[in-house]
């Protein structure tokens, strides 16, 4: 029942994980997620994502949502690291097609998609086999793999760093 037909997969999202319990809110920047056309395609046909620290004071919360909202970028409440985990993103593209060039499944002839979510690990493989594997990048839906179709991040440690970190 999805309402953004994507010609290249079925579903996309972004989700924030971490040691806090999230709420999935669309439009909403207290969402931990998102999906579809939340995402907000720009004229390249990429989607700028700011995902904003929870510690960031409820003052600076409205002056930098108005800003990013008016530069039609879509918004995450961040993780927290825990004792068992870190705050990490994980990106979803289901049912690629075989022209997305980012796509997670291998294409004859095409793309070499992610080797461990197919035939590049073996099946329960421990994480400790694939943290010290000698390229342990390429178990990973990374850059290496999945070229501009990757996540790109530019990490600002104020507000006021985002406007110089734009361009």
């Amino acid at each position: 029942d999805t309402t953004f037909a994507d010609s290249e997969a079925t579903y996309i999202s972004l989700t924030m994980y971490g040691v806090n319990v999230n709420i999935y809110k669309p439009d909403e920047p207290e969402s931990a997620s998102l999906a579809n056309a939340e995402f907000q395609p720009d004229v390249t046909g990429g989607s700028t994502i700011v995902v904003w620290s929870r510690r960031l004071p409820a003052r600076e919360r409205e002056q930098f949502f108005a800003y990013a909202r008016a530069h039609g970028w879509a918004l995450m409440r961040g993780g927290r690291v825990g004792p068992l985990t870190t705050a990490n993103l994980l990106l979803r593209i289901k049912r690629a097609n075989d022209s997305y060039y980012g796509g997670y499944t291998p294409v004859a002839g095409g793309r070499t998609g992610v080797p461990c979510y197919f035939d590049g690990a073996p099946q329960g493989a421990l994480w400790s086999e694939i943290e010290n594997a000698a390229d342990p990048m390429a178990y990973v839906a990374s850059f290496q793999n999945l070229g501009n179709a990757a996540p790109q991040g530019v990490h600002c440690a104020s507000v006021a760093q985002v406007r110089t970190a734009r361009a």
